[in-house]
């Protein structure tokens, strides 16, 4: 395959005409999310695990279970860039 031919297979930029809306709106959703888990003091952000700049992850805790009476779910959410 040429480099072209790779980029239109594999470069959804060029698939999704309008990839800068949807790349803003979940800029957006992805801001309200952290102020609404702030305000529950239930998000933990760039938690640092090791010496370098990128060492880090975002912890979310999980919120207790009315019928259990402890949080037992949770979601794991990995980002590289």
């Amino acid at each position: 395959m040429t480099p072209e031919a790779i980029s239109r297979a594999y470069n959804n930029r060029l698939r999704v005409p309008n990839f800068q809306d949807i790349l803003a709106l979940w800029d957006e959703r992805s801001l309200k999310a952290r102020r609404a888990l702030d305000a529950r003091g239930l998000g933990h952000w760039n938690l640092r695990y090791g010496p370098r700049p990128l060492n880090t992850l975002d912890l979310i805790q999980p919120v207790p279970s009315a019928r259990e009476g402890r949080g037992l779910a949770g979601a794991n959410v990995a980002r590289w860039w």
